[in-house]
């Protein structure tokens, strides 16, 4: 790093580590250092292990996020396109994970909401979305152009976060020797490479979804759902009240909402998947109709896509009308179109 750059990083790390918040201006001009490669590994985990200790805020966040989406690989979508995501990091997941997001994401493409998902492998959880769609068989598209052609002949496309965003690789080293996660493991859903905006965003914990919600506040979103399952879970929940930020114009309002407002009876536990092939055969008994409570856990993730897309008008109609979309064969001939 130049002499000036060099103090810029110090001065940086310095106010973090004494609990100073860094702008949006700031925390986007740090990070294009590190993407363009000219930052050594000792400033990059410095700066990553102060903002750890002292808390994460939102401009910066905000910042974070300008910048990483400024490098990546953009993805042309249609107008109204959504992405239903997760932060990670629930205890459920870690243990046996089900991808709801991406099985979500299926459903609404075939109620013919467009949707482009962004995802990665698995870190902690039994099944990353992107080892769900290997297993499924889903060809995994490597440039924007063959993701923008399955968004224009399927309405659904998906972004494997180490195709779209390059310079991740220039911060792989680190995260891997720190070992624990960063402020990057939550940046992931505020990246989509299709610049989404209308977004359906789960977080692991209250504190986690409340920080989220003011960080799309700071961003251009036409419409940010972010929702906790206060059951610990970064969903929409049907085994306990989900906690539930929405974020239009850049304010924010937030309800607490129980599985009757979803149409369906509380569950007794949080429903469990497993490795990628356990989930593959738990999307089939859904795509074949099998009602469970993984289906009607699926059919409220849904739902919420659906309703930020503007595709429903409440939860409850928009469950109707992903039922009737499983129920009459579209999201299996949705995922074997896709397979094809």
């Amino acid at each position: 790093m130049e002499n000036q750059q060099t103090e810029l990083w110090t001065k940086a790390i310095d106010g973090v580590e004494a609990g100073k918040s860094l702008s949006s201006g700031q925390a986007r001009q740090l990070f294009l250092d590190v993407f363009e490669g000219d930052v050594p590994d000792s400033a990059l985990a410095g700066l990553l292990v102060a903002l750890k200790a002292r808390g994460y805020r939102a401009s910066e966040l905000h910042g974070f996020s300008e910048a990483m989406l400024e490098v990546a690989l953009e993805i042309p979508i249609p107008a109204g396109c959504i992405d239903i995501v997760g932060t990670g990091g629930s205890k459920a997941g870690c243990a046996a994970a089900i991808n709801v997001s991406t099985m979500a994401a299926f459903v609404a493409a075939a109620a013919e909401v467009p949707v482009l998902k962004h995802g990665n492998r698995k870190v902690s959880s039994t099944s990353g979305s992107f080892d769900f769609l290997e297993a499924l068989g889903v060809p995994i598209p490597e440039t924007p152009e063959s993701a923008a052609k399955s968004l224009e002949q399927f309405g659904i496309g998906f972004a494997y976060a180490r195709h779209f965003h390059p310079a991740m690789r220039h911060v792989a080293k680190v995260r891997q020797e720190l070992g624990f996660p960063t402020v990057f493991n939550l940046l992931g859903p505020l990246c989509n490479p299709g610049r989404v905006r209308r977004l359906v965003l789960g977080a692991a914990s209250t504190e986690t979804a409340d920080l989220m919600a003011q960080t799309c506040a700071h961003s251009n979103y036409e419409y940010a759902m972010i929702v906790h399952g206060l059951d610990g879970i970064d969903e929409i929940s049907l085994s306990a009240p989900t906690l539930v930020f929405h974020v239009r114009g850049g304010e924010i309002t937030s309800e607490e909402l129980n599985p009757e407002d979803f149409g369906f009876r509380p569950h007794s536990g949080v429903a469990k998947g497993g490795d990628a092939r356990d989930n593959v055969r738990i999307f089939a008994e859904i795509c074949q109709g099998k009602e469970s409570e993984v289906s009607e856990i699926v059919m409220a993730n849904a739902a919420a896509g659906l309703v930020v897309a503007g595709a429903a008008e409440g939860f409850s109609s928009a469950v109707e009308l992903v039922r009737a979309k499983i129920r009459d064969g579209s999201v299996l001939n949705r995922v074997n179109s896709l397979r094809n």
